[in-house]
């Protein structure tokens, strides 16, 4: 993909400091989060794979806008879908009777182990095209 790219998480940062950007030339594709509503976002960025789209130069995403970046990033068409309909959607991930009597939420560790091994990215792939 064009552009300088930086990452930062939890697990990976690059020392890199340098955020200079030649502003009249930068395209910024920034995506929200929203849990199963990301299926939309999904969708599109499909699109943008098939079509081999990408003029930006700025990605930034939370959440599940986090996920449909990394899954466009690595050029894998229905990898976000399949995160949001089938990971999210697992008894393992949200239990409502959890939720409701031991005020349990979403098991986010549950659902990276998923991302990692069912349902999972090609990191070099990505590494690849940036």
């Amino acid at each position: 993909m064009p552009g300088n790219h930086y990452y930062y998480s939890a697990n990976r940062t690059q020392e890199s400091s340098d955020y200079s950007v030649d502003k009249a030339n930068c395209i910024a594709l920034v995506l929200e989060g929203g849990g199963q509503k990301g299926i939309f976002t999904a969708g599109v960025l499909d699109a943008f794979i098939k079509e081999k789209f990408n003029p930006f130069s700025l990605l930034i995403g939370t959440s599940a806008g986090a996920l449909n970046l990394a899954s466009y990033i690595c050029g894998h068409p229905k990898h976000a879908y399949r995160v949001i309909t089938e990971a999210t959607m697992d008894k393992n991930f949200f239990n409502m009777r959890s939720f409701l009597f031991d005020h349990k939420g979403m098991d986010l560790d549950w659902l990276l182990e998923q991302t990692k091994t069912t349902i999972p990215l090609d990191w070099n792939s990505g590494n690849e095209k940036s």
